[in-house]
């Protein structure tokens, strides 16, 4: 019905244009699987989801942790590199 609709606007809007509006779920940037911890597990949820055909983060930019506006492979290197090397942190600009 018109509730259902009117929840994945509200889905698409947060998930694509503007995750900091009220209402919106907050999330940790590099955060992938949604645990509230930038670990290995998030690198591991992002290259299933790229490659394998996982569950994609929620919201999406969960997953973005260059900060390129997309889920690509380089996120996830950022994330091994960050963890393992003492690389760059997921960016600053994600909420």
């Amino acid at each position: 019905g018109m509730k259902s609709i009117v929840d994945k606007a509200k889905t698409f809007y947060c998930q694509h244009i503007s995750s900091d509006q009220a209402g919106c779920p907050q999330f940790v940037c590099g955060d992938a699987d949604g645990n509230s911890n930038v670990t290995i597990s998030d690198a591991v949820f992002l290259i299933n989801y790229i490659f394998g055909g996982g569950p994609a983060p929620s919201p999406i930019l969960a997953g973005d942790a260059d900060c390129s506006q997309a889920v690509t492979i380089s996120d996830a290197v950022l994330l091994i590199n960050y963890i393992f090397s003492g690389g760059l942190p997921p960016c600053s600009t994600c909420p």
